[in-house]
């Protein structure tokens, strides 16, 4: 199972998780060189999946924590 979590807003990251286990964990920051990036983690996501050796199509759930 592929799983994308996204945080958007304060400190915007994303994380891929596959069969269980963390395979990349990053913040936006690290690529756009802004301190608490609050864009959409766009590179974040591209890194995470990159990392895993999949697309977007392979993921099975996307999970977007909510207040």
């Amino acid at each position: 199972m592929n799983i994308l979590g996204v945080r958007f807003g304060h400190d915007s990251s994303a994380a891929i998780v596959v069969d269980g286990n963390i395979i990349a964990d990053v913040a936006e920051e690290r690529f756009t060189r802004c301190k608490n990036d609050t864009s959409f983690p766009v590179n974040a996501i591209r890194y995470c999946l990159n990392a895993a050796g999949i697309r977007s199509e392979d993921l099975d759930v996307l999970a977007i924590p909510t207040k």
